[in-house]
């Protein structure tokens, strides 16, 4: 299966034109995710500051590993984003990937807490791109994964 960042880096190289970035958000309670995305970045700057013998080597090897390390979905969700996309839409995929990534179970005071923003706010813009309250919303994922039961 090819991670998101693989599709986005075809399609960039398919459309020049286009003009996009990827949204990495990092999975909702991984902080040991962020340890390790640390101690890469602590190597890689430990690399290139003092060269050895081979560093060029080495930092292709601790480049592979950042771009696999990212381009996990237990790790990171990427949002394609187009430019002049609405902040709106953006929240809205945030919100989308909270909720995929905890199977609907994700509380309106956690989503406040993670996103930063009223559970209101939040409310209204989940029914802005569904026609659905933030609870309803939340029970598809959750009848999704029982039905795959």
């Amino acid at each position: 299966m090819k991670s998101d960042l693989y599709k986005f880096i075809i399609s960039d190289l398919d459309t020049p034109d286009r003009k996009a970035y990827l949204d990495m958000i990092p999975a909702f309670n991984r902080s040991s995710g962020l340890v390790q995305l640390g101690e890469l970045a602590t190597e890689m700057l430990s690399t290139m500051m003092f060269p050895h013998f081979g560093f060029s080597y080495k930092m292709r090897s601790l480049l592979s590993e950042l771009l696999y390390f990212i381009s996990s979905n237990v790790n990171y969700h990427c949002t394609e984003v187009e430019m002049g996309m609405g902040n709106d839409q953006l929240l809205f995929s945030r919100i989308d990937h909270l909720m995929d990534e905890k199977n609907g179970r994700i509380s309106r005071a956690e989503l406040e807490k993670a996103l930063n923003y009223s559970g209101d706010y939040l409310n209204r813009i989940v029914n802005k791109f569904t026609g659905m309250c933030l609870y309803d919303y939340g029970m598809t994922f959750f009848l999704k994964k029982l039905q795959k039961i």
